[in-house]
């Protein structure tokens, strides 16, 4: 993809994302510019645009209208949107995904919250017990070409488990699931792929897919307050072990199962989130593997500014 291209592309994907993020049901929304290096590319610059409600559970839950103790079952819907661009080579892609979630969760009354207004105690997730999600969802994937496509139904399960004392979290702690997908793939033959790496042929596609996310704030090791210290004898050492546990490691892994193409797709992420601002960060990723739409399957690294909406 040429440059103006690329600048074309990423300004359009900005105005989308800049709609989304002003829509009061849409959670999540990100861009994030920097520089990228690995081996099949080299260095080049990188703009990752994405609006995703991922598996972050908790806003779902308590928007949700608990009437009673006991079980209760209740959906949301999803979408997400994820543009991974560079100037040059071949990484890079286009993630789309609109569907439901089925949420099937245990109530409580929670006697810390005041009644309701007609005088009856609040109702809320009882955080001791498993939460059962089952989403389901309509996709497209695409390298940033177009010429490499999946068009897929996507059903999985993810048990959630709300631990506020527990240091991992995305939602809830840690998280983890199971998909399956199935549906149609277009490939195309001439596609640049790494040596000793076969494109795969166009027609069905039926996949396993197992994902598992987990993010710790670096006070859980450092056992920090992240709150700055007003001590006169506070220590430089004291108010940087302070600074630092405001900063985040975010991990995650994804596998796909092809059973079609009898194939193993994986894709690693490590990020160092550093805050610089009350919604900017700098992100350093290390991520090894590919998603089944992308062929650049080496390790890369990469900076970048991200800013979330």
């Amino acid at each position: 993809m040429k440059k103006n291209s690329l600048f074309a592309f990423v300004l359009a994907s900005g105005f989308l994302l800049s709609n989304a993020a002003q829509s009061q049901d849409i959670s999540g929304a990100s861009l994030s510019v920097g520089a990228i290096k690995d081996s099949f590319e080299a260095t080049a610059v990188r703009v990752l645009i994405e609006q995703a409600d991922a598996w972050n559970a908790e806003d779902k839950l308590f928007m949700a209208k608990q009437q009673k103790p006991g079980p209760e079952t209740f959906y949301t819907m999803s979408r997400k949107f994820l543009i991974d661009a560079t100037d040059k080579g071949t990484l890079g892609g286009v993630v789309l995904r609109y569907g439901f979630r089925v949420y099937n969760v245990t109530n409580e009354v929670d006697r810390t919250l005041p009644p309701r207004s007609d005088g009856t105690p609040a109702v809320t997730v009882d955080s001791t017990d498993w939460i059962h999600l089952f989403p389901v969802e309509l996709g497209f994937d695409s390298d940033r070409s177009f010429k490499n496509q999946d068009v897929l139904l996507e059903v999985g399960y993810v048990p959630l488990h709300l631990n506020a004392g527990n240091c991992f979290k995305l939602g809830a702690n840690p998280i983890a699931g199971v998909a399956v997908q199935y549906g149609h793939r277009t490939r195309d033959p001439n596609t640049l792929v790494p040596a000793g790496q076969v494109v795969e042929t166009s027609g069905t596609l039926f996949r396993a897919k197992a994902e598992a996310k987990l993010v710790m704030p670096l006070s859980c090791v450092l056992n920090a307050s992240g709150q700055p210290s007003t001590a006169d004898s506070a220590s430089a050492l004291s108010v940087l072990g302070t600074d630092i546990s405001n900063w985040r490691l975010l991990a995650s892994a994804t596998g796909w199962r092809d059973f079609v193409e009898n194939h193993t797709y994986k894709i690693y992420e490590v990020v160092l989130e550093i805050p610089t601002g009350a919604k900017t960060f700098l992100d350093i990723k290390r991520e090894y593997g590919a998603r089944p739409t992308t062929f650049d399957t080496g390790a890369k690294m990469s900076a970048s500014l991200t800013v979330n909406f």
